[in-house]
């Protein structure tokens, strides 16, 4: 059973895409883990190593999709998926279009509650492939 929160939201971003030299990119917003209490955990990772176990007050995940409309343009280049699934936590990031649409749906789970310094490591490693990953842009050919 689902016992989570559940949003639908519709929204429009004008000038979202950069274009010049016969190419338009941008990169789709994600708000899914931006909200609730996911990426309340993240305020503990923020040292470089540490001496001590990290203990997470609770576990959480979130999932996301999201459809974006991109017109009359063509795909010129969509990132790869993103899937890191270990023991304890889970996180994948997919693109995929129709001819019409960009489909991104993501998916993040964190079912550990106490890390070792060395699975801190291993952790804080799994969230810069992230935000790497995160960086990619879509690519449309413009025609202009």
């Amino acid at each position: 059973p689902f016992c989570g929160l559940m949003n639908l939201l519709n929204f429009s971003i004008p000038d979202a895409a950069v274009e010049g030299n016969g190419y338009a990119m941008f990169n789709v917003d994600q708000l899914g883990l931006s909200l609730g209490v996911y990426p309340m955990l993240f305020n503990k990772f923020s040292l470089t190593k540490r001496k001590y176990p990290l203990v997470l007050p609770y576990a959480a995940s979130a999932e996301e999709h999201i459809r974006v409309n991109y017109g009359n343009y063509k795909i010129g280049y969509i990132p790869e998926k993103l899937i890191i699934n270990t023991l304890n936590n889970k996180y994948s990031k997919t693109y995929s279009t129709d001819g019409k649409f960009v489909y991104l749906d993501k998916y993040a789970e964190i079912n550990q509650l106490e890390y070792s310094p060395e699975e801190y490591l291993k952790f804080k490693d799994e969230l810069k492939q992230r935000e790497s990953f995160n960086k990619k842009y879509i690519i449309l050919k413009t025609g202009k």
